[in-house]
């Protein structure tokens, strides 16, 4: 009886040690990934942002201040839902 015990001991935190291998790796890639995203983002950002202030510019010597400010602002509304859509279909 003890020896089936000690055997199932063995056996178990060897499984525990295979695991923990296997949790280590995932958590690594994971945080490889999660950085990368990190980095995409902001770069989507500050090129969005860039963008939007490119297009305001060339609208503002030809229209005005306040039109550019409002076909800017319906590009970046319509941006800002082509993403939430494209992550809602993603998320699902």
């Amino acid at each position: 009886m003890m020896k089936h015990v000690s055997e199932l001991l063995v056996k178990t935190a060897n499984l525990a040690e295979a695991e923990g291998r296997e949790l280590r790796r995932a958590v690594g890639r994971l945080g490889i990934g999660f950085s990368f995203s990190i980095v995409a983002g902001l770069l989507l950002l500050v090129g969005s942002s860039l963008v939007l202030a490119a297009l305001w510019l060339g609208l503002n010597t030809s229209m005005g201040p306040a039109w550019a400010s409002a076909i800017t602002g319906a590009v970046a509304a319509g941006l800002g839902f082509g993403a939430l859509k494209l992550a809602e279909r993603y998320h699902t």
